[in-house]
């Protein structure tokens, strides 16, 4: 009996909890109970309520370096920088200080040299140059080579994933076809696609 009672206020609870916050429905004007079980998502946003997500969204271009979503509106700045100087290549913005970008590059440079001979203080610098600039595409590109040649598939594929995404929103789709290009015999090749 006891057991019974709890769960009927259990389920008194829930409901209340449902229609304390229910979403409007801007059409009819009631109340749209249709993403209380699931979102039915158009790229960025909810056709049935409007909700939006920072994933997904259908970009064109707007200015030189702007882009605009097509669904929700968001902005984003789409720099092509040039991965020996840090800056834009279109319109010379730097999207991080000088002196932080150098020490990236230093980092990654110096990881790339010991990649073979001392995998663990590669890491650390690919690592470094990651927390100093995570919009560095070679870095995540020398991380999954890093973490390919220590046998770590599932680590890999992420940030060479990564490093290619990185390239197509930097304005090098010739570096990630080239990255493309260079895992093209290996077994996990697909998954990059």
């Amino acid at each position: 009996m006891e057991r019974s009672v709890q769960t009927k206020k259990d389920a008194l609870a829930a409901i209340k909890l449902v229609f304390a916050n229910p979403s409007i429905d801007k059409k009819s004007g009631g109340y749209n109970m249709g993403c209380l079980f699931g979102h039915k998502w158009n790229g960025c946003k909810c056709e049935k309520c409007g909700k939006t997500r920072d994933e997904r969204h259908k970009f064109t271009q707007k200015g030189q370096c702007l882009v605009v979503c097509t669904v929700c509106g968001t902005e984003q700045a789409r720099h092509h920088i040039d991965y020996h100087s840090g800056m834009c290549i279109v319109c010379d913005h730097r999207p991080v200080p000088e002196i932080q970008f150098l020490v990236a590059r230093q980092a990654l440079d110096y990881a790339n040299l010991n990649q073979m001979s001392n995998r663990y203080e590669a890491t650390k610098q690919v690592k470094k140059a990651i927390e100093l600039y995570p919009d560095f595409a070679p870095a995540y590109e020398c991380y999954g080579e890093i973490c390919d040649s220590m046998g770590y598939t599932d680590h890999a594929i992420k940030h060479i994933k990564k490093a290619i995404l990185l390239y197509e929103k930097q304005g090098h789709a010739d570096y990630a076809n080239n990255t493309r290009d260079k895992y093209k015999n290996r077994f996990f090749y697909k998954k990059l696609i």
